[in-house]
């Protein structure tokens, strides 16, 4: 009988081509991704893409629009109708949700930047930018139904007691916002952790941080200012 010796158990030649399948790394789709139908379902694989694959124009584009729908769906239930006309209202939320925008995730990132420092994040300024621009992207699919709201029952939009069928529809678009909204901050925490390289926990604290330290001074605030006009 031929003895084989152990060491040709271990050879290339004796391996399997099928054990070598198995250790090969699957094929990346990342070259496929689309931000804004990826980041529902996959808020890490996304983030990562963004940070690689997309520029500062991107992400800029992503605010302009993003912001727009944010703001479409925030005046709702205001004052703005019927003192302001529908095409005033339009004009206000394209010009200014982009501008407030822009400003707004220019400070929101430093703030996340900073505060996700004190977890040992090393997630850059740049990288951070860019993914915080994907929670925007939910509220997207929105910006349809607000729209035409606005341009088909504004009375209903705008007005908090207006009666109707149209009660329904402001249900409706209360219950969506909700859902939008807080899928929205799933995200930023997915996408803050892939920035900063950090845990989904440590993201969520690194957003709670400063919306607690915002909430206490605006507190301090209002007693300060009741204090003063009861004197």
């Amino acid at each position: 009988m031929e003895v084989f010796p152990i060491d040709n158990l271990n050879s290339p030649a004796s391996k399997h081509p099928l054990n070598d399948e198995q250790h090969q790394t699957p094929p990346s789709n990342e070259g496929k991704l689309n931000p804004l139908l990826s980041v529902w379902l996959h808020p890490n694989q996304t983030a990562q893409y963004v940070m690689k694959h997309k520029g500062i124009g991107y992400c800029i584009m992503l605010i302009i629009i993003g912001y727009i729908a944010v703001f479409l769906s925030s005046i709702a239930g205001t004052d703005l109708y019927p003192t302001f006309t529908v095409g005033i209202i339009t004009i206000f939320v394209v010009v200014l949700g982009p501008i407030i925008g822009l400003i707004s995730s220019t400070i929101y990132t430093g703030v996340i930047f900073l505060v996700g420092k004190l977890f040992n994040g090393q997630g850059s300024y740049k990288n951070l930018f860019k993914v915080l621009t994907l929670p925007t992207i939910p509220y997207l699919a929105l910006a349809p139904f607000y729209a035409i709201w606005l341009a088909v029952s504004p009375e209903s939009m705008f007005i908090a007691d207006f009666s109707g069928a149209m009660v329904l529809l402001s249900m409706l678009s209360g219950f969506l916002t909700f859902i939008v909204s807080v899928w929205s901050i799933v995200i930023s925490i997915a996408v803050i952790a892939q920035a900063h390289k950090f845990s989904n926990w440590k993201a969520f604290f690194t957003i709670l941080i400063p919306m607690l330290i915002l909430f206490l001074v605006l507190v301090v605030f209002f007693v300060l200012v009741i204090s003063i006009i009861t004197l």
